[in-house]
């Protein structure tokens, strides 16, 4: 299972969760504290400001890694429901 941290700004952290979501991958969101706190947490995690920060059984995952990981999966993404969509957005 994928953990994403990140800020409900963040266009990456908003299609990372509507990909997993198409695809049926679990996963769990968890919004970062707006502002320094956030971004000391992102630094700690990562030793950079980027987000989101991808989590697999609790261990970061390097973006490049995560995009090659869930680009391997051989699976059609599916329409997401207005539902899921209010829900990332």
């Amino acid at each position: 299972m994928y953990d994403i941290l990140g800020m409900d700004w963040c266009g990456t952290c908003v299609a990372t969760r509507k990909r997993l979501t198409a695809l049926d991958i679990p996963h769990s969101y968890t919004t970062l504290p707006p502002g320094e706190a956030g971004w000391r947490r992102v630094e700690e995690l990562t030793g950079r400001r980027a987000t989101p920060v991808i989590l697999k059984n609790g261990v970061v995952m390097e973006w490049e890694d995560f995009r090659a990981e869930i680009n391997s999966i051989n699976k059609t993404p599916r329409r997401l429901t207005q539902q899921e969509l209010d829900e990332i957005e």
